[in-house]
């Protein structure tokens, strides 16, 4: 639990570490479109 409550803070104080999950996550879902099309 402690480990993800400071995962959680250090996501929190670095919002370029979110922006980049994102991404990441709209470029696998959109692959995967593409594949399954």
């Amino acid at each position: 639990m402690i480990k993800m409550n400071e995962t959680e803070e250090s996501w929190k104080e670095s919002p370029i570490v979110i922006f980049a999950g994102v991404l990441v996550v709209y470029t696998v879902s959109h692959s995967i479109m593409v594949l399954f099309s």
